[in-house]
């Protein structure tokens, strides 16, 4: 996704996501309500909250999602590595199970990949 079609999904994001930096304990809600706010700590409501070292968030943010819904980088190398993480309970997505499509966009927008 180039910038402007990032812009255009986080423009259609109507939520709070938390990230909690596990390793650095740093705390960051980013709200998205036609432009990003981003605040310290957490402000509450947050659909998402997202406990992960810094290695791990990097990682997510070389995942490539198609379109903003298609995560096609899920299913490389890097990828089943993620997803090993989440069921191993070392990356959490709170929410992920019932919100994955914000989850989804969530990655697109912060994606370099």
């Amino acid at each position: 996704l180039n910038n402007a079609d990032k812009q255009q999904l986080a423009q259609k994001m109507k939520c709070s996501i938390g990230i909690n930096g596990v390793d650095t304990d740093q705390k960051a809600t980013l709200i998205f309500n036609n432009n990003l706010v981003i605040k310290n700590d957490f402000a509450e409501p947050l659909k998402l909250v997202i406990k992960a070292t810094t290695d791990q968030i990097l990682d997510v943010s070389q995942v490539k999602v198609i379109g903003g819904l298609l995560p096609v980088g899920f299913f490389t190398k890097r990828g089943w590595g993620i997803i090993k993480e989440i069921l191993k309970g070392k990356l959490v997505i709170k929410g992920l199970l019932t919100h994955p499509v914000t989850a989804i966009r969530f990655i697109a927008i912060v994606s370099v990949a």
